[in-house]
């Protein structure tokens, strides 16, 4: 029993000195160590080997500070002024009509590319069930997905040009009449 407290009291030192940073009260480092050392009591169970203990303790104690300073990070409205200038969400007629291009751009596609992406993207199927219905591994489907996403967007790009606002379409400009060209937007 004497092992295990003048353990815990050497790991209890190394805890505190890992927390204890210029301008970290000394209740909040008290709650950080408590934290970590519910955190490792739960997870030594699980623990693999002796040999393990110093690098999981590592993980734990920068788990435990990144999720002390993401609390701590304020957050604040956005000021009325700047939310009334915002676009209405509701106005997403042109990434719609973009989406609906899709199906038949999937269809140009060549064939390794062409059935992974209609499972993703046009069934909603995840990369897993892909790789079940294709006999892929996960590894293969995954990248045969990438790899048409890839193509699907060139192939998007060389008809036409859209801009974007984050996921937001906000114009489309075609080339080569080979996309129904709608008004710009925004």
């Amino acid at each position: 029993m004497l092992r295990v407290t003048l353990a815990w009291h050497e790991l209890e030192a190394d805890l505190r000195r890992s927390f204890a940073k210029p301008g970290v009260p000394a209740d909040v480092v008290d709650d950080l160590v408590q934290e970590a050392a519910l955190r490792l009591m739960k997870g030594l169970p699980t623990l693999r080997g002796p040999d393990r203990l110093g690098p999981y303790v590592g993980r734990v104690v920068r788990s435990v500070w990144v999720d002390h300073l993401r609390r701590r990070r304020p957050v604040e409205p956005l000021p009325a002024d700047l939310a009334a200038d915002a676009p209405p969400l509701e106005d997403e007629s042109l990434t719609q009509e973009v989406a609906s291009w899709l199906p038949r751009f999937v269809e140009g596609l060549e064939e390794p590319y062409r059935e992974a992406l209609r499972l993703v993207e046009l069934q909603g199927r995840s990369q897993r069930e892909v790789a079940d219905a294709l006999g892929l591994s996960a590894s293969g489907a995954r990248t045969r997905v990438q790899r048409g996403r890839k193509k699907l967007r060139e192939a998007l790009q060389r008809c036409c040009r859209i801009v974007r606002e984050g996921a937001r379409v906000t114009a489309v400009h075609g080339r080569d009449g080979c996309c129904d060209e709608p008004s710009d937007v925004g």
